[in-house]
Formats: structure tokens, C-alpha cells, sequence
């Protein structure tokens, strides 16, 4: 489909980028992310999941999903208004 992130528009992302995967992914494999991580914008971070799978990372495990995505917020944004330890 024509809104998947591909090798060739990933690139084009004008922000930092996360991409998440999961280690038992049965659709992607290794040398897959690792393209398209390469193909990433400064800053990309790749997150892999071990125990995740293909799209459902959440559901594989919904506390590393929360604080990885609190993380990369976190440090992409800044902290929460109020939470800046000021």
C-alpha cells in the first residue's frame, strides 16, 4: 500500500523518526529493517522488541511500548510541561 514507509521515502521525514520493530516478525526480515533504518533521517532510532511481532508491539509488551514511546517523546519534545524539574 502506498502509505507503508519505504527505503526510498523515509528519507524524506524532516523530524527524528522511531522505528519499532519486533524480533519475531514474520513479514520484515533483518536485512529489511536494517535498510530502511539506514535510510532513516538524522536522527533515526531503531527499537526492536524481541518477543514482539509484525504490528503488534503493544500488545507483545504494553510497558516497554509505553516507556520506549515516553523516551523517544521525551527526548524529541522535551518533558512534559510542569515536568521540567525547574
Amino acid at each position: 500500500p502506498a502509505e507503508l514507509v519505504t527505503e526510498s521515502n523515509i528519507g524524506k521525514a524532516r523530524c527524528p523518526v522511531l522505528l519499532g520493530f519486533g524480533g519475531k516478525d514474520p513479514t520484515l526480515s533483518r536485512d529489511s529493517v536494517r535498510d530502511l533504518f539506514a535510510a532513516g533521517p538524522y536522527p533515526t532510532t531503531l527499537w526492536v522488541l524481541q518477543n514482539g511481532e509484525h504490528v503488534v508491539l503493544f500488545q507483545s509488551d504494553p510497558g516497554a511500548y509505553k516507556a520506549k514511546i515516553g523516551e523517544f517523546l521525551g527526548q524529541t519534545l522535551g518533558p512534559p510541561v510542569g515536568e521540567s524539574g525547574e
